[in-house]
């Protein structure tokens, strides 16, 4: 078995020429599918994959040959299929890679039957092939599942559908274009996956003879053919391959430029790496775009957030490579994988690196600069394996990745391309290489007899997980970690109003919150809008608008506090009745959104989700939504109609500066709460903490094993989104005090206060708990906890409201 040794420390300089684009390939050999004439494609990147691919090909009767470029980096596909009697994709073949599925469709459209294993790949996570194989059967297809085989046929041609993907899925929208350019009528694709793969697939069909319109956008329209021609078809750069070099430059420096590639493929990565401190440079060369980046040594990288997302947001497949990155940037970087639930395999073989993280379900938190040392690693997909060799060229001495095969599923020649910029990188056979072990925690902190962190050494170093309580123990191995600070004023700025496209502004008020409702219509110096909302003992409610609204543009402010059901009941009447009475846009202004992504989760928290709610909310005729500080910002996503999320981390900071805070740490309560906690602590100008959770055994609770960071001596501040039984603030102020903070106090967004939250908040020994009011907090309960602190969230909502209603961005009113 291969491996790859890496000597780190090299700065790489010179000219890197990207390859064509593996997930582009792979659709376009399945396309040639399609036709019996010659299909010559060229660009195609030498990996094992194609290999793989062509072979499944001449499985289905094609006769395929590939012929290799003179670098031997890419490779061209002459393709002619026959066809098969009986076509079928083996398991043999099909085990090692899951794009084998992208057959299907094809075989489907001309053939009339398919057999297709049940595909294999990288264990990343759950890609389940039901939505390929719904639509296909919508399209009359009959498909049985036995024996590891899909067993799909159709009686004559396949027919034309109008189908919205449930999610956005690259490889469903693949099949199914594939499939329609031969099915009977013309097909709509509604929710289509926008990556430029598909673009690139979708100009190949209609080279082919298809007819697709709307190639580049969410919805595509397929008119069927009888049948499709050859032709021949250079596929597009990788911007996955392109987006790992940059990775690359980025961590161990240099001056790269890399040929033939195209920016706007890697927009999100660019922009991330410019606010990182990277140079970029976009220009044409004689081979199309290029692009150059330069990190000069002892250049600093700034920590940024990442959160991936389908295309055009930030790609899953860049997500380990930059956590590679990160692990050299100043400050904290927060992950969120908002694709695959298992996408965190690489951060365990980068801690015995030297990395300093922690991984919390979907969500990591990088803390650096690390002065990573050489040991032996297992690369454990694709990805992964590309973010082990980035964090090798950067290491001091010897690192060996192990299991590169993964590697060469994906990547042309990645260690031929890294030597020629100066890397110091060789592919060896199986057997001992190297004595190369994980460094110890000493070598790792290089800790002065003081036990500080020597110059240019991380301020946090991240021991292994201890279960128990000894927290005062082991906060004596952290230092404070700190957030790089903002100079920026504090706070959203004002508002200047414009004219409107829609008509004029009328704001209403469910009976959930009237209090916030009425000081949001106060601070915009307008009256509520007249409706009277009736509850009946039969639960039935009725809405009736007592004003004119045509041709207004309406805000319905309603807090999703409990009873949950019977105020989104209400919304969704109101919502109804206004559209009913010709309002011309109607914007929910939903000050506290609970909705749990179950999609993401075992159990959901609650009994309706977050993705159900946005189709209720759009059926019921919401033209746009306006929240604020979402438990996962990727619910946004959830939403067809334009979605704005405030954070109210502006109005916690301006309180909050008001106190000293010469000696003063912020803590999160766990990874999950560390992206709000760090916004929060960089306003702030101070220190950030984490408290460290492990779960170690499926049925048990996650514990608090240790303390990321120090407050001995100094006062605490808990940032969190949502306090709701209170358990988890009064545990982590429980540990805070045993480690000796002078003081606690809590700032919170949605102060929900669920079940004995009184109780267990007042004997959790808080100096001051300051929350918002997107949910009414009662007079009684007020009363009953004297440190309780409720800030208004009027201000926020109402120069949001008129931003909205003149036309302006809502992004602009945060700092």
């Amino acid at each position: 078995m291969d491996r790859l040794v890496i000597q780190g420390g090299h700065p790489l300089r010179g000219r890197i020429r990207v390859s064509g684009a593996k997930n582009a390939a792979l659709p376009c050999l399945a396309a040639a599918l399609l036709t019996a004439e010659p299909v010559v494609l060229s660009n195609l990147p030498a990996v094992a994959d194609i290999r793989t691919m062509v072979k499944v090909l001449q499985a289905l009767g094609t006769e395929a040959s590939l012929e290799a470029h003179p670098d031997g980096f890419e490779l061209t596909a002459r393709l002619a299929c026959a066809g098969s009697e009986d076509p079928k994709a083996p398991y043999d073949l099909v085990k090692t890679m899951r794009a084998s599925i992208l057959v299907l469709g094809p075989l489907l459209a001309r053939f009339g039957k398919a057999t297709v294993s049940l595909p294999g790949g990288c264990a990343i996570g759950a890609r389940p092939v039901n939505l390929h194989l719904e639509a296909l059967e919508r399209m009359g297809a009959r498909i049985e599942i036995s024996h590891g085989y899909i067993h799909a046929s159709v009686k004559g041609r396949l027919k034309a559908i109008d189908h919205t993907f449930e999610k956005v899925s690259v490889g469903a929208t693949e099949n199914i274009l594939t499939a329609a350019t031969l099915a009977e009528g013309t097909t709509i694709l509604r929710n289509a996956a926008l990556e430029p793969e598909i673009g690139d697939l979708a100009q190949l069909l209609v080279e082919m003879g298809a007819q697709i319109e709307g190639i580049g956008t969410g919805t595509l329209t397929i008119t069927g053919v009888q049948q499709l021609h050859g032709c021949e078809h250079a596929v597009i750069a990788d911007r996955i391959e392109a987006g790992t070099y940059l990775c690359a430059v980025a961590a161990a420096c240099g001056d790269v430029v890399l040929d033939r590639c195209e920016p706007e493929h890697l927009r999100s990565l660019l922009d991330l790496l410019e606010r990182s401190g990277c140079v970029i440079t976009e220009r044409m060369g004689q081979e199309g775009r290029q692009l150059r980046i330069q990190r000069e040594p002892g250049q600093k990288l700034r920590s940024k957030d990442v959160t991936t997302l389908p295309f055009p947001g930030f790609p899953t497949d860049l997500q380990a490579q930059v956590m590679a990155v990160m692990t050299q940037a100043c400050g904290i970087s927060v992950i969120n994988e908002g694709i695959f639930e298992n996408r965190f395999q690489h951060a365990m073989e980068l801690e015995r690196l030297g990395a300093n993280l922690r991984t919390d379900g979907h969500t990591a938190i990088v803390a650096g600069p690390a002065d990573l040392t050489g040991c032996t690693v297992m690369a454990t997909d694709l990805r992964a394996s590309a973010a082990l060799v980035i964090a090798g060229l950067v290491a001091a001495g010897e690192t060996i990745v192990d299991r590169i095969y993964h590697l060469d599923r994906g990547y042309s020649g990645l260690e031929k391309k890294l030597q020629g910029v100066g890397a110091s990188i060789e592919r060896v056979g199986g057997g001992k290489v190297g004595t190369a072990q994980a460094p110890s925690p000493a070598q790792r902190r290089r800790a002065d007899p003081g036990g500080r962190p020597a110059s240019g050494t991380p301020d946090v170093t991240v021991g292994p997980p201890v279960p128990g309580p000894g927290f005062r123990a082991l906060s004596a191995r952290f230092s404070p970690l700190h957030v790089t600070t903002s100079t920026r004023p504090v706070g959203y700025t004002g508002v200047t109003i414009g004219g409107s496209m829609f008509g004029e502004m009328k704001v209403f008020s469910g009976s959930s919150h009237p209090e916030l409702a009425r000081g949001i219509a106060t601070h915009m110096g307008m009256p509520l809008g007249r409706l009277k909302v009736t509850r009946f003992s039969n639960e039935n409610i009725k809405v009736k608008i007592e004003e004119n609204v045509r041709e207004a543009d309406v805000f319905v402010i309603q807090s999703s506090c409990p009873p949950v059901s019977d105020n989104l009941m209400e919304m969704l009447i109101l919502i109804d009745a206004l559209k009913f009475a010709s309002a011309a846009r109607i914007t929910a202004v939903l000050p506290y959104f609970p909705y749990a992504r179950s999609d993401k989760k075992d159990e959901a928290r609650i009994s309706i989700t977050a993705r159900l709610v946005a189709d209720l909310l759009e059926t019921a005729g919401a033209d746009r939504v306006l929240t604020m500080t979402l438990h996962a910002p990727q619910i946004l996503g959830f939403f067809r109609k334009p979605a704005d999320q405030l954070l109210a981390t502006p109005i916690l900071t301006n309180y909050f500066l008001t106190k000293d805070l010469s000696n003063t740490t912020v803590v999160a309560t766990d990874a999950g709460a560390a992206k709000f906690a760090g916004h929060f602590a960089k306003r702030l100008s101070v220190p950030m903490a984490i408290i460290d959770k492990r779960r170690f055994d499926d049925s048990e609770k996650a514990q608090s094993v240790a303390l990321i960071g120090d407050v001995q001596g100094r006062d605490a501040i808990i940032y969190d989104d949502e306090i709701a039984t209170g358990g988890s603030i009064k545990e982590a102020a429980r540990i805070l005090r045993e480690l000796g903070a002078k003081s606690v106090r809590v700032g919170v967004t949605h102060p929900v206060f669920s079940g004995n939250a009184l109780e267990t908040l007042n004997s959790a020994n808080l100096d001051e708990l300051v929350v918002t009011d997107s949910i009414p907090v009662s007079p009684e309960r007020q009363k009953a906890m004297p440190y309780l602190k409720v800030l208004s969230t009027a201000a926020l909502f109402g120069d949001a409201i008129l931003r909205i209603h003149g036309g302006r961005s809502i992004s602009e009113m945060m700092d």
